[in-house]
């Protein structure tokens, strides 16, 4: 069972309808406040949904196809246990070159350790993820991360720059 998870503010989202998979909409404004980008919306359907995950999970926003043209054609490659969706890219633990970003920090906040010195990451935060790979973490750890997301207007940059850290390997 694979189910797409998709972050939405006023985005039209009916290019999901009539996929294969099953569908989950998190609307900002309706399941939580605006606030804290997609990412925000990604650990809300876990921790919601933490006790009946199963199969394979795509997170993206409501607008995919900017960031990722092929989106449609991603969504049918549900090989391995974690994957980005769409170009990857490295920064170092600043978030250079493309932003300035403290992923130490954010870690450190989160209560993760790493140690190394750069991070391979999508800037569209588009992943798919195995339920196996999301119970690496507690439920109760994920709400330290949440939290962690609203520290600052740069932390959730810092998360899609760590989400291979979370769950990748």
């Amino acid at each position: 069972m694979t189910t797409l998870v998709i972050a939405k503010y006023e985005e039209n989202t009916k290019w999901s309808e009539g996929l294969k998979h099953k569908t989950f909409v998190v609307e900002k404004g309706v399941h939580l406040p605006n606030e804290g980008r997609e990412p925000t919306s990604y650990l809300w359907y876990i921790i919601e949904n933490y006790d009946t995950l199963k199969g394979k999970y795509f997170f993206m926003q409501a607008n995919p196809f900017d960031h990722c043209p092929h989106t449609l054609e991603e969504l049918n490659n549900t090989k391995g246990e974690f994957r980005w969706i769409g170009p990857e890219y490295i920064c170092n633990m600043m978030g250079r070159p493309q932003d300035t970003v403290n992923i130490k920090e954010f870690l450190d906040d989160c209560n993760v350790i790493y140690g190394g010195n750069s991070i391979r990451f999508n800037a569209a935060c588009f992943f798919m993820l195995s339920a196996r790979r999301i119970k690496k973490h507690t439920k109760e750890q994920y709400k330290v991360i949440y939290k962690a997301l609203l520290k600052n207007a740069k932390s959730p940059y810092a998360f899609e720059r760590c989400v291979e850290i979370l769950w990748g390997k």
